[in-house]
């Protein structure tokens, strides 16, 4: 199921449009990009960062991060696990984000580079 960020110009109550499943690579940047368009202060910040090596080609991260700028004194924490894996002539490229509480719900995953 594909899901994309709704409603970010007053079409919906919910400002944010939480995604309901998985997003494409495509469908989060038009998200990302209507919610800078919303929220022109809008910002994220890394508290922590956790990479973890799995294999030779793959590795995950644990990102710990929060977002400001959606609201006068609005801060939303979020968790997120990125996995990569080594693709060659193309170095390393994330093929899938699931984050927890805060911008992204559901997370997503870019087809064929799992």
């Amino acid at each position: 199921m594909s899901a994309s960020f709704s409603g970010l110009a007053a079409v919906s109550g919910d400002p944010l449009g939480k995604p309901s499943g998985a997003m494409n690579l495509s469908e989060y940047l038009d998200g990302l990009s209507r919610l800078c368009e919303f929220f022109p202060d809008f910002r994220v910040m890394p508290v922590s960062i956790n990479p973890e090596a799995t294999s030779r080609k793959r590795a995950s991260c644990l990102l710990s991060m929060e977002y400001s700028g959606m609201g006068e004194g609005i801060v939303r924490p979020c968790v997120a696990t990125l996995d990569f894996r080594l693709v060659e002539g193309e170095g390393w490229v994330c093929t899938k984000m699931v984050s927890f509480e805060g911008l992204l719900g559901d997370g997503f995953e870019f087809p064929g580079m799992a």
